[in-house]
């Protein structure tokens, strides 16, 4: 290979300023792990997050979340039901009474996020531990129940749907 082309190469790749080629991929990564993006796979945030909608998410850090009641987020998949992360609003946080909805939806899912063979009654206004928090998502067909912190990834920052889809 001449000087010329491998000049050419060397410069389409990045390698002619490795400092600047770096750094955009430790930011890319840096990015990607902090913010970490997923898609919507069903409907049970509708209306408000339509079936296929983006989800950019900041990954909460143990103590530093600042989940506040209405917050949306994304926790571990819930094994036997979905294979991908749910997203669901934050409806109560611990210490609070829970008292259940009179909606369509399962109260079925652990605070360790497993889905129960038989589906956990709560009693009126039953107090939430430390480390639990009461969520559904916005469609009335939904899963709704309590889960662990452990299981809650990330805090929803923003959502969008591509335009063609």
């Amino acid at each position: 290979m001449n000087p010329s082309a491998r000049r050419r190469i060397q410069k389409a790749v990045g390698l002619d300023r490795p400092a600047k080629t770096l750094s955009i991929v430790a930011g890319a990564l840096i990015l990607g792990v902090l913010f970490p993006r997923y898609v919507v796979a069903t409907g049970s945030m509708e209306p408000t997050m339509p079936l296929g909608s983006y989800v950019v998410a900041c990954r909460l850090l143990p103590g530093l979340d600042g989940i506040k009641k209405g917050d949306l987020l994304v926790f571990r998949p819930v094994a036997g039901v979905s294979p991908h992360p749910w997203i669901h609003r934050a409806l109560a946080l611990p210490g609070d009474a829970v008292s259940p909805p009179s909606r369509k939806g399962r109260m079925d899912v652990s605070s360790t996020g497993v889905l129960l063979s038989e589906p956990k009654v709560l009693g009126e206004h039953h107090p939430l531990a430390a480390g639990e928090y009461y969520e559904s998502g916005d469609s009335e067909n939904s899963y709704h129940g309590v889960i662990d912190r452990q299981n809650v990834i990330a805090k929803v920052l923003f959502h969008f749907r591509l335009p063609w889809r």
